[in-house]
């Protein structure tokens, strides 16, 4: 072959090769992103569920938390590998209780059935009970036309601190400060929310000021600027006592103020009793509690220690301690007699397992001649028992599992019963003690209860009844949504473009024993979150399955979108959202030559080089294997010799020239 050749097919095998990089799709043929799926709250995908909880529960305004998802066959429990996309959409209300649309939501998560959503809690969210931020996870298929769907409420929490101990550092004593010697205070934040367990507050970044509570407070200049918690929501810091505020005789109360880094509106206060050093003599004192934070039932740990720095005091004697409630009438709620002269301890008393409030630990010691008081405050929130099941409405025939929160120490020795039982009848589906935090029940398939009532109570052989919790669920009933991009896209990619015009499909199903109707009242589609901004199109008294055409706005920024539906069924309503992949400027190697028929622009380019490049190496194989000509070339004629040179020739006959007379015969002469 020669060089010339050769440099061709070189040429053309790298121009091909870089074609394949130009259409990474060349080849196959790509599902559109843009297909359409429907999300449904109510509607249950055939033998599927959705579970889902939050990593922090409950979680601070402004910070990052996630939740966990998954969908698993009712079969197995195993992972559901058959689905089209899994979306999410979450509401919040903010201070003023206004419903908004949760940032980032509605979102496509993608087909993994189990998973990881990572978010952001608005700053300005709520944390009061009953106007969390709510979620809504979709489980898609579009294969079945259907979905199933599961909500989540994520508890926005306040942040609650106390301190654990205030120690000199040189002396080891706690509540004894020196000003010329380094103190450690050690901080313990926690996050609080109604309805949620109390959790730790870890990697918080605090600011921490320290100041004397007399007429005229004055800032420590040397104390800690800022603490960060550990993974149990505890900080520890050094700073210097300044001697005009710490070296007071006597005991002193003294204040603390953190103020979270993330919401710097979300300053709170703690107090620790000690007494500041004294050199003329009297007894150093320091009194605290174990946390700052408790539920009914919980056990409370008070600390004390002193001691006297000359012999001259003499032995000091913790004789007894009140525990008075400081939010209704002050009425007492423990006492006891310690009575002992150890320099250090502890006493440990149990609240009231209906209690909660604000509370005040008030200590009284003696010596021989001196008397001292002091105190502590903590706060408790009502023990409390809370159920979760995975469905509001149920379906005939579903299986329900119910999680069983709860807070406070005194669950530790309680016995939880449940009862599940059908609001029209005495019919029960659970009555028993439960055992973990999980319970399930089944939901009859044939004629179930419009509505099924779950209670729980919590009780000990000495507090009694305690804590109970009910809620009701109910079959779900009116109608199903589903919709979705009918519009077969011109590009392999699955995009459209903003302004195009396509075909969404629809399907209205019943729900329970619903009826479905001849046509439906209304469609909408929004933009975003209902009620949030006006619709983008209305259509009137259409069937209740079909298509309708709809223009993505012009203007619509690229990559995938969400529009929210809605449809109205004489005074019912139902939604589902519609996913589109939006691409303005799509490469023209990735337009097919005919829409959903998988062969592109590019890969007809491809397939023409593809057959020049054969053409080519072909001609030359055959050019190379044909057999050479043979060429005849004439024999030139003998010269004629010379007279003297001629010879006669042996041969009889003739060949031309004169020869001898022929031999006479025998007999002849």
């Amino acid at each position: 072959m020669r060089p010339t050749l050769y440099a061709i097919v070189v040429a053309l095998v790298l121009l091909t090769s870089a074609l394949f990089l130009v259409v990474p799709n060349a080849g196959k043929t790509v599902g559109s992103p843009g297909a359409g799926h429907g999300g449904l709250r109510t509607a249950a995908l055939p033998g599927y569920t959705v579970y889902s909880t939050p990593n922090l529960d409950p979680v601070l305004a402004g910070y990052p938390d996630s939740l966990l998802y998954q969908v698993l066959n009712n079969t197995n429990h195993g992972p559901v590998t058959q689905l089209s996309s899994v979306t999410i959409l979450g509401h919040y209300y903010n201070h003023g209780l206004t419903l908004l649309n949760f940032p980032g939501t509605p979102a496509n998560l993608g087909t993994n059935p189990v998973s990881n959503w990572s978010f952001t809690v608005p700053l300005n969210a709520s944390n009061v009970f009953g106007y969390f931020p709510t979620f809504t996870i979709w489980a898609n298929s579009t294969a079945l036309a259907t979905n199933t769907a599961t909500n989540l409420t994520v508890h926005v929490g306040s942040l609650q601190f106390g301190i654990s101990s205030v120690c000199d550092e040189v002396t080891g004593n706690c509540g004894s400060l020196v000003s010329t010697n380094p103190a450690l205070v050690t901080v313990h934040a926690v996050v609080v929310a109604t309805g949620a367990a109390t959790s730790a507050a870890p990697s918080e970044t605090l600011k921490v000021l320290y100041f004397s509570t007399g007429s005229s407070p004055v800032t420590v200049p040397n104390a800690p600027l800022t603490l960060t918690t550990d993974t149990q929501g505890y900080a520890s810091e050094t700073f210097f006592p300044n001697s005009t505020i710490f070296n007071v005789p006597g005991p002193d109360h003294t204040e603390l103020e953190l103020i979270d880094s993330v919401n710097a509106s979300a300053t709170i206060y703690t107090n620790v009793s000690w007494t500041d050093h004294n050199p003329s003599g009297n007894a150093e004192f320091v009194f605290w509690l174990n946390s700052p934070q408790y539920y009914g039932g919980d056990t409370v740990t008070a600390t004390w220690q002193w001691r006297g720095t000359n012999a001259s005091v003499g032995a000091i004697t913790l004789y007894n301690y009140y525990v008075w409630d400081l939010t209704g009438n002050g009425a007492l709620l423990a006492s006891g007699t310690p009575n002992t002269v150890a320099p250090t301890g502890s006493f440990k008393f149990a609240l009231p397992a209906t209690y909660y409030g604000t509370f005040e630990v008030d200590a009284y010691a003696h010596n021989s001649s001196d008397y001292w008081f002091l105190f502590a405050d903590g706060t408790a929130d009502p023990a409390t028992v809370a159920l979760n099941p995975s469905e509001r409405f149920y379906n005939p025939g579903d299986t329900i599992m119910v999680n069983v929160a709860t807070q406070g120490t005194i669950f530790a020795s309680a016995t939880i019963t449940a009862v599940v039982e059908a609001t029209t009848s005495n019919q029960q589906l659970f009555n028993g003690p439960v055992s973990g935090d999980m319970f399930q029940f089944t939901v009859p398939a044939t004629a179930p209860s419009s509505s099924y009532h779950l209670l729980a109570w919590a009780s000990t052989t000495t507090a009694g009844t305690f804590a109970h919790f009910e809620l009701t669920i109910t079959e779900a009933h009116g109608y199903s949504f589903w919709a979705g991009v009918s519009t077969q896209s011109a590009y392999s990619d699955g995009s459209f473009q903003a302004g195009q015009t396509v075909q969404v499909s629809y399907r209205v199903g019943t729900l329970g024993t619903t009826t479905l109707p001849h046509t439906i009242t209304e469609l909408l589609i929004y933009p975003d979150v209902y009620g949030l901004t006006p619709a983008y199109k209305y259509v009137y008294n259409l069937p209740t399955s079909g298509s309708i055409s709809f223009t993505i706005p012009s203007g619509t920024q690229n990559g995938q979108q969400f529009f929210f539906m809605e449809v109205i069924v004489g005074s019912s309503f139902a939604f589902a959202d519609l996913s589109v992949y939006v691409n303005s400027a799509p490469s023209a190697l990735n337009y097919e030559l005919g829409a959903g028929s998988g062969v592109t622009v590019g890969w007809l380019i491809l397939l023409i080089l593809i057959v020049v490049v054969a053409i080519v190496v072909v001609s030359m194989m055959r050019s190379r294997r044909k057999p050479g000509t043979m060429m005849m070339r004439p024999t030139p004629a003998p010269s004629t010799p010379a007279a003297s040179d001629w010879k006669e020739s042996p041969a009889s006959g003739t060949s031309g020239g004169s020869s001898a007379p022929p031999a006479t015969p025998p007999g002849a002469q």
